[in-house]
């Protein structure tokens, strides 16, 4: 999958998303949406069905999730490409655990008043029905966006986190190949989540939203989408 084709499809699934909150389809796409999945593997067979495709999805290819699924996550994409935004560099905030561990121990405790209020599915989907919490946060966010562009993806939603840790064991991963690569750092410059640094050679799949924005640019095939070979990457 190229960049502008997982670009397009995320467009789609954005529209299909804003369309369905406004009440103009009953198909029930947005049920692919994590967190309301994640509450109902126990009492519903096709919830847990497709939770377990997401995880399985994030198992074999990373956070693909977050750059084609999630509404909330795509409308900062095309958010940041209307306000021209490159990457500025985002550390890999421990934080980001602490707050993960807050909203689903609250979640595995009966409770999901904290889920509401930082969850990206309950936050775009309040913001379209103009719900005064869900326009502040998505404002919120959106602003965060124009300072650190996928910021609130990388160290703050929980949900992004859990994906990430599971992406730490994905079989497919992007990698640097050392012997292409002539550290011009056009990927890092461009990359939304801060997770490449092009002198090291090294990029953070923990953190890597799997936007594929660095392949597009790589001048010299030097970065690569698949298995990690020793060979290639440190």
């Amino acid at each position: 999958m190229k960049y502008k084709t997982r670009l397009t499809i995320a467009g789609l699934v954005l529209i299909l998303a804003i369309l369905g909150f406004c009440g103009f389809y009953q198909i029930k796409v947005l049920d692919l949406q994590f967190a309301p999945l994640l509450q109902r593997i126990f009492t519903d067979v096709s919830a847990a069905v497709i939770f377990g495709g997401i995880v399985i999805l994030t198992l074999l290819f990373g956070r693909f999730y977050c750059s084609v699924i999630c509404p909330f996550g795509i409308l900062q994409e095309f958010a940041a490409l209307v306000l021209k935004k490159k990457n500025k560099a985002v550390a890999n905030h421990p934080v980001k655990y602490f707050i993960a561990a807050v909203v689903f121990g609250f979640l595995l405790g009966g409770s999901a008043i904290v889920l509401r209020y930082i969850e990206p599915y309950t936050l775009f989907g309040s913001a379209i029905t103009l719900s005064v919490v869900g326009v502040v946060g998505v404002f919120a966010v959106l602003t965060l966006v124009f300072f650190k562009n996928r910021f609130f993806c990388t160290n703050i939603c929980p949900v992004g986190t859990l994906l990430g840790l599971l992406s730490k064991l994905a079989l497919c991963k992007i990698y640097i190949n050392s012997e292409k690569c002539v550290s011009c750092g056009l990927c890092e410059k461009n990359c939304p989540s801060g997770c490449i640094n092009s002198k090291e050679k090294f990029i953070d799949n923990e953190t890597c939203i799997k936007c594929l924005k660095c392949l597009d640019v790589c001048p010299k095939g030097g970065i690569k989408f698949g298995r990690k070979l020793r060979k290639d990457v440190k």
